[in-house]
């Protein structure tokens, strides 16, 4: 009894730490936000500017460093699910439902989507959400790209649009095959299920 009250605390300790976790990389997308929209319309902006040049390679940036910031928040959620699985199996009741409750309203970390955008289910307000972002990020996208190509001589042109779309198309095809296959989700996955709470020998 005594040992199961410690691993209770262990796992209560770890929950707490998954969530705040979550709250942090929560925090830190929406500040990126707020940041990259600043920035952004300064470039913009910015009368006479050659800035401009490296708006587009800034968007891609900040959609890559949104996705970090969500791929930590997907490892919080998996560890605590598998958490909160064990403490429910623990005492044979549905005490803690949050991961449960994360996967109905949000969306389900094991059913396939390209950053947040689920591709099972494209009218979830996540999905939405992650399309209005893309969106604005696009039009901010080519905007700089007009905006270079007016600056530029005939012949740089060519070289600047091949540079910008072979970076957009490796970050963009790299983020898509990471969330559609999930690997490193799925291994997490496997390896809570077979370890967390099992005897070491």
């Amino acid at each position: 009894m005594e040992q199961d009250k410690q691993v209770l605390e262990i796992w209560l300790k770890q929950l707490e730490r998954m969530r705040s976790m979550q709250y942090s990389y929560h925090k830190k997308f929406f500040t990126l936000i707020s940041t990259s929209l600043v920035l952004f319309l300064t470039l913009i902006l910015l009368p006479h500017s050659h800035s401009i040049f490296y708006l587009p390679f800034l968007v891609v940036s900040a959609g890559v460093q949104a996705s970090f910031y969500l791929h930590f928040c997907d490892f919080a959620r998996i560890h605590a699910e598998a958490i909160e699985k064990k403490i429910n199996e623990m005492y044979r009741l549905n005490l803690l439902l949050g991961a449960e409750l994360e996967s109905t309203y949000f969306y389900d970390l094991k059913k396939p989507r390209i950053s947040g955008f689920l591709l099972s289910t494209p009218f979830r307000f996540f999905s939405f959400f992650t399309l209005h972002w893309s969106f604005i990020w696009a039009a901010f996208f080519l905007i700089g790209v007009y905006q270079s190509l007016n600056a530029l001589s005939s012949s740089a042109k060519w070289y600047y649009l091949g540079g910008l779309f072979y970076w957009a198309a490796c970050n963009i095809g790299f983020i898509a095959y990471y969330f559609i296959k999930a690997n490193d989700s799925k291994r997490i996955i496997k390896l809570l299920s077979n370890n967390l709470g099992k005897e070491r020998v």
